[in-house]
């Protein structure tokens, strides 16, 4: 009997230390992360993007492709949420881009509810609400013609009046495929401000980064904590019992 019991707690003994050292490694992971989730603020990694083109691989993370319209030998694009004058964001919103023309004395983009008035440099002037746009076009004569869901309107003086078209546009611009170094270009920059290194992190921290078999490893790992306190409490109870005894004897002994 007292064999087995000292093979127990020989066994014990083992296996808590070994699973000790088996966890250590995630929770290594657990308090890294946790620290570093802790000051998210402090590191700015919720606007910290991640620019490893692995890591979004991992994520599953491909750009779409932009619209774009082309200005003479300028492109006005939209990509995601965002407004693009060639390479440079000018402007966000969830407004889908329908159409872009250049005027002599500014730029005009027509979203989907709106209309941007930029300078030649792309710098916002005005945004302007407007019913539902359906297409934008420029007459030889410098007019601004807009389709809406209420008719075709055009604009000589910036938008200040609306006068409405009677004249039918027979041919509307589209979006045109941009030049590929060009739209490459806009990709690889959309797709490096999509994900925040916050993300990566909390996925880290709780094992999705692996997909479920990353969140079976944190869970397995919370497991084995719970055996490895018990484990470590049975462990201290038996060795202070066994001090106390050892005390006791002696003091008993004359």
């Amino acid at each position: 009997m007292d064999n087995k019991r000292h093979q127990f707690w020989r066994y014990l003994y083992k296996l808590h230390r070994y699973i000790g050292l088996l966890c250590g490694i995630v929770l290594l992971m657990l308090a890294a992360t946790g620290i570093l989730l802790n000051h998210t603020e402090d590191f700015k990694l919720d606007r910290l993007m991640v620019k490893s083109d692995r890591l979004l691989d991992w994520y599953g993370i491909r750009p779409l492709e932009p619209v774009a319209f082309q200005l003479q030998s300028d492109w006005l694009s939209q990509l995601d949420n965002n407004i693009y004058f060639n390479t440079q964001a000018v402007f966000n919103s969830s407004q889908k881009l329908v159409g872009a023309v250049r005027h002599p004395d500014y730029l005009v983009a027509a979203l989907e509810r709106s209309i941007l008035l930029l300078t030649e440099e792309a710098e916002l002037i005005e945004q302007i609400p407007m019913e539902t746009i359906v297409q934008l076009t420029i007459t030889p004569q410098n007019h601004i013609v807009f389709k809406t869901r209420d008719g075709i309107f055009f604009t000589e003086d910036g938008f200040l009046s609306q006068t409405p078209q009677q004249q039918t546009i027979a041919d509307w611009p589209h979006p045109a495929s941009m030049p590929d170094e060009l739209s490459k270009q806009l990709k690889q920059q959309s797709r490096h401000n999509i994900l925040p290194w916050e993300r990566v992190f909390l996925d880290l921290h709780s094992g999705r980064l692996f997909g479920n078999f990353g969140v079976f490893i944190v869970d397995a790992t919370g497991v084995l904590l719970i055996f490895l306190v018990l484990s470590g409490t049975a462990i201290w109870v038996k060795h202070k019992i066994r001090t106390l005894l050892h005390h006791y004897r002696i003091n008993k002994q004359p």
